[in-house]
């Protein structure tokens, strides 16, 4: 976040001719700092929806830096119907299943899982998702927003900016028992592929593990 003070946006409004450049600065292009100084200032409507963005690029973070970077290739996302884009909740939900596994393995593993949920509202049945969806959409008859819940959704996506930045700057540090449960998925994989490439009659006792040699001590409990 520290490095989001740095960053200020700036926009070129059309000149009102006397054809000089007229330049808007933004105080921040970081939606989540944005999100905060709104909340400071109790914009609530607008903290939401800086928000909603900030939480949109959260997931979009996690899903193609965080995940491969712990050696996850995919991700199964539920649509809503055939050639549409994910909807963000079941992107997030996706997103906490595939982190909830053991075969995740990541140093901000709980604070990121903690982090999303304690945005869905599902570790303690709260509004936080039902107000990000109104923070983003105008109502006629609309209630006020409670600044307590709009601070839990902020203080949230603060907390997973900072594990982002942790994961996509630290190497991963893995656990002795981890590390031999990453070697034997990769050893399995390999007799997998290998197999499937060598014809039906083919007898998978004849790979030579020895090959795999140096990956032993890895192996040893």
């Amino acid at each position: 976040m520290a490095d989001a003070q740095k960053c200020k946006g700036y926009t070129f409004l059309p000149h009102s001719g006397d054809r000089r450049i007229r330049v808007q600065v933004i105080p921040t292009k970081n939606h989540i700092l944005s999100a905060r100084n709104k909340l400071g200032t109790n914009e609530l409507r607008g903290s939401l929806t800086d928000a909603r963005r900030g939480l949109e690029w959260v997931a979009n973070t996690i899903w193609t830096k965080v995940l491969p970077n712990s050696g996850v290739r995919g991700l199964s996302v539920m649509l809503a119907r055939p050639g549409t884009r994910p909807e963000l909740f079941n992107l997030v939900k996706s997103l906490v299943k595939e982190m909830n596994k053991t075969s995740f393995t990541n140093p901000q593993k709980g604070k990121s899982i903690s982090g999303l949920n304690s945005i869905l509202g599902l570790n303690q049945n709260g509004k936080e998702w039902e107000y990000l969806n109104k923070g983003t959409h105008e109502e006629e008859d609309r209630t006020e927003f409670d600044r307590d819940v709009v601070a839990t959704v902020v203080e949230a996506l603060e907390s997973l900016d900072a594990a982002i930045t942790a994961s996509t700057r630290q190497p991963v540090l893995l656990t002795r028992t981890e590390l031999s449960a990453q070697r034997r998925g990769m050893l399995q994989r390999v007799k997998t592929c290998t197999s499937l490439a060598r014809p039906v009659s083919w007898e998978p006792e004849s790979f030579d593990f020895n090959d795999l040699a140096p990956l032993a001590p890895f192996l040893d409990e």
